[in-house]
């Protein structure tokens, strides 16, 4: 028993570490417009978005170019945080601008590349003095640019048909992104969205949306409801074995006939408490797939307790059978050299 609650306190260490508490809420929505229509943003969730720039129904375009000016409130931000995103969601995008830490990363969806548009363009080091920026990603079907202000610009070439991977209905966010949090923090004064020579000033009146309340759900919350890269499919290995000792502790602790399916629902019951828990605490991320994870590691350490019980008592009764056949016969056979 001692030892089945220093696993179970093990497993909530491990899960809830470093304990710091960050709760899904309805807050103020964290974008500010100034009076000279520039976007000020400084919270937790920015929700300002709008509708996508290629018409209804557009053939892939042939050429997309981005310009904008910003200012950083913190030369160290990551997510990475999103000046813009051209997505449907934070694992969903055609384009990405945003800031990891000092530097400037660009995500292009390719025909070579994962949905997140990896791997990226980078401008090393251009947030490194939190002045403003002018920011300029131009591509074609053919090449890609990003230029910044004081830095050489970065280029490569793209493969053919590099738009004919875009979902062009997805939506365009300012300094965030349209679902789980990416917040940017700062001053975007142009945001100039060109596709195929016609122009879209995101700043101008009425094409963004801007609500006053939002609600704020950390990412890692979002992201139970979506298929996990494949290094979270991994962890979830470490997951599974993980829970092996606790269904075969618990074994122990439950009535004899119904034991696998109490040792589950109890593994269940843990689990889902975890995860609970995991959603109000950063960083940590709940998982449908850990949870599956728990519970088939323990039902698994369950069946292997059984079963190695049940071949204990065959083994031991085996043992007695072979032990009292030996005696028999060595009995017999000194009967016979009496005689």
């Amino acid at each position: 028993m001692t030892l089945l609650g220093l696993l179970v306190a093990f497993h909530a260490f491990v899960a809830w570490a470093p304990f710091e508490f960050d709760p899904p809420a309805r807050v103020d929505n964290a974008v500010t417009v100034t009076s000279e229509g520039a976007l000020e943003i400084s919270g937790r969730r920015a929700i300002a978005h709008a509708a996508s720039p290629a018409a209804e129904g557009a053939a892939p375009p042939g050429e997309v170019t981005i310009n904008m000016e910003v200012e950083p409130a913190d030369g160290d931000q990551r997510g990475p945080a999103r000046l813009l995103a051209w997505s449907g969601s934070h694992r969903d995008a055609n384009l990405m601008i945003g800031q990891w830490q000092d530097d400037l990363i660009v995500r292009i969806r390719e025909a070579d590349s994962n949905r997140l548009g990896r791997p990226a363009l980078v401008v090393e080091d251009a947030f490194e003095r939190g002045e403003p920026l002018a920011i300029e990603v131009a591509l074609t079907d053919e090449h890609a640019r990003v230029s910044v202000d004081g830095h050489e610009p970065v280029e490569r070439s793209r493969p053919a048909d590099g738009f004919e991977t875009w979902d062009l209905s997805h939506g365009l966010a300012l300094g965030d992104e349209r679902r789980a949090p990416r917040v940017w923090h700062g001053r975007i004064e142009v945001a100039h969205v060109q596709v195929d020579g016609v122009t879209t000033d995101l700043l101008a009146d009425g094409v963004l949306t801007i609500p006053e309340r939002v609600w704020y759900v950390p990412a890692r919350v979002v992201e139970m409801l979506e298929v996990p890269p494949e290094s979270a499919q991994l962890r979830s290995v470490l997951h599974f074995v993980g829970f092996v000792p606790v269904g075969w502790l618990l074994v122990g602790l439950v009535s004899p006939g119904v034991r696998l399916r109490r040792v589950a629902l109890l593994a269940l019951a843990f689990t889902v408490l975890l995860q609970l828990g995991k959603t109000s605490i950063e960083p940590r991320h709940p998982s449908f797939l850990d949870m599956g994870a728990h519970v088939g590691g323990a039902t698994f350490g369950a069946t292997f307790a059984l079963w190695a019980s049940d071949l204990r008592m065959w083994l031991r009764e085996r043992g007695a059978a072979f032990a009292a056949y030996a005696v028999r016969v060595v009995s017999k056979r000194r009967r016979s050299g009496r005689a």
